[in-house]
């Protein structure tokens, strides 16, 4: 499925919450074929030397998923760790999780997105054409994400109007914070009418 964040960005999300370390492990096939009892034993215990493991209620883990929280806690027990299986966010009967957040941002209800993610949602990259923190600045923009169907566009882009500065961006680092959905994505008839639309748009970001 589609990363909500890039590894990088979660490296960094997890250092602002205290993380002293970050480890990855490679999602390789010998990886996928370790059995829960080798997953505990090799990884957990042998390797990271683990004293607390904090997972969802519903994680699962070795070969096939065959592994779940009943059994990590029995195998705490042997080797000596704790296990703190922590309860999913519940919300109007939607349970809170990537999938759910995946699918939200893919309809455009960032609304929504926002509610589970806390934060909102952030796209990283490369100035001008996504824009609006740089160090020390924050700017509001109207954002486009689609093909411009009016120029018969075919790969869907991101672009950021930045309103109100002259701020030159080229080859800053930046990132977009998605707040609301103004409008989906039309076909005008003319260039013109595209930019009416463009300029109600912005006065909605505005607001």
């Amino acid at each position: 499925p589609a990363q909500l964040t890039t590894l990088t960005r979660r490296a960094e999300l997890a250092e602002e919450l205290g993380v002293d370390v970050f480890l990855v492990v490679p999602f390789t096939p010998e990886f996928m074929k370790l059995s829960p009892e080798r997953y505990v034993h090799e990884l957990l215990v042998e390797r990271l030397h683990v004293a607390e493991v904090v997972v969802g209620e519903n994680f699962t883990f070795g070969k096939k998923a065959a592994g779940n929280v009943h059994m990590l806690k029995k195998a705490g027990e042997r080797f000596g760790f704790k296990v703190d299986a922590v309860t999913l966010v519940t919300e109007h009967a939607v349970t809170f999780s990537s999938t759910y957040i995946r699918s939200c941002v893919d309809a455009g209800d960032m609304v929504a997105a926002t509610e589970a993610l806390g934060p909102w949602f952030t796209l990283l990259g490369h100035g001008p054409t996504m824009g609006t923190v740089v160090p020390g600045e924050r700017y509001q923009a109207a954002v486009s994400v689609g093909s411009n169907p009016t120029f018969s566009g075919k790969a869907r882009t991101v672009e950021a109007f930045i309103m109100d500065t002259a701020a030159d961006l080229y080859g800053q680092h930046v990132a977009v914070d998605f707040v609301a959905r103004v409008r989906s994505m039309e076909k005008f008839d003319s260039v013109d009418d595209l930019i009416v639309a463009m300029g109600k748009d912005a006065e909605k970001a505005r607001t």
